[in-house]
């Protein structure tokens, strides 16, 4: 018996550390890459090689890590690296369509028509979500979306 609690007390200690970087839809924490020619590299450091980089600002990410002063990052197309935290921002209210053809709508129901249609990656700004869906903003047009056809919001 007292083998089998030592061996139990073990493995608590062992893997419980691990959940720490497990990712749970409540924890996660979308940020925005603000900067322009931002270089997301392996690793936390400048010494690291870039393994992408984002051409323009304006691109919501999920903040998987923090080191010192860098973040990990996951993006939409499921890339991963560390990026300088200055070169990011929690301020921003973008989004990125993740459906192909998602529509647009005047009012937030499903009977309501499209005002347009947006192609999957697009990135819009939404205003404000209620329910089921977000009020957005694209090309100075705004209207309705499904919170489901968005990729960058938090589900609560």
């Amino acid at each position: 018996m007292i083998i089998v609690r030592f061996f139990l007390i073990l493995a608590i200690v062992v893997f419980m550390p691990f959940s720490a970087f497990c990712d749970d839809k409540h924890d996660l924490q979308f940020i925005t890459i603000k900067s322009n020619n931002t270089n997301v590299r392996t690793g936390p450091s400048t010494d690291h090689p870039i393994k992408i980089r984002y051409n323009r600002g304006g691109i919501p990410v999920i903040m998987i890590n923090q080191y010192e002063n860098w973040v990990k990052i996951r993006d939409f197309w499921g890339d991963e690296g560390w990026v300088m935290k200055v070169l990011t921002t929690s301020m921003s209210k973008l989004a990125i369509v993740n459906m192909d053809d998602t529509p647009m709508r005047y009012l937030s129901t499903i009977k309501s028509r499209p005002k347009l249609i947006l192609k999957r990656g697009v990135i819009i700004r939404y205003k404000v979500c209620k329910n089921d869906w977000c009020k957005v903003v694209i090309n100075k047009k705004s209207g309705w979306v499904l919170k489901k056809s968005l990729w960058g919001i938090k589900n609560i």
